[in-house]
């Protein structure tokens, strides 16, 4: 009898922990959030024929997702355009992190203030979402070439 109390105890020993790591599981698959990485420029400077050659310089960028927090980095880069400086173009860099949970994306920028969107589709090189007040932005993908050759003056989280 005293063995079977030791078999169930041995069981339970290894049935407990096994029960424990299967419940912290990450559930959420790689794939759909890959599609948020990579550079982005807003798609409404597309077409508009007054737009300032800066409008089209514009971009947010999403490293691709990952576990770890501090990785899933995300960035902002506006550009100034001033003819009388050595440096004509001044790019200013903002800087945060990302969370993308099923279709709610959450960015905390650098001054640690939090904003949440609701993503409504990635597909076709297109990247549409809501904020708070349901106003739709869309973004188009960008690969940066219109950066190329000028001359620029780097600001970071000003």
């Amino acid at each position: 009898m005293a063995n079977k109390y030791k078999q169930i105890v041995i069981a339970c020993l290894f049935l407990i922990p096994s029960m424990f790591f299967a419940g912290c599981e990450k559930n959420f698959d790689d794939q759909d959030n890959d599609l948020i990485a990579g550079k982005w420029r807003n798609a409404a400077t597309l077409g508009v024929e007054d737009a300032k050659e800066t409008d089209f310089m514009n971009y947010m960028e999403f490293a691709p997702y990952n576990y770890v927090y501090d990785k899933r980095t995300y960035k902002t880069v506006t550009y100034e355009y001033d003819s009388t400086q050595a440096y004509p173009y001044l790019r200013l860099t903002r800087t945060g992190h990302y969370t993308l949970n099923k279709d709610t994306l959450t960015i905390k920028d650098y001054k640690l203030q939090t904003r949440k969107y609701i993503v409504l589709s990635i597909e076709n090189n297109v990247l549409r979402y809501k904020d708070d007040k349901d106003s739709i932005y869309e973004y188009v993908r960008y690969d940066g070439a219109m950066e190329e050759g000028k001359l620029i003056q780097d600001v970071y989280n000003k």
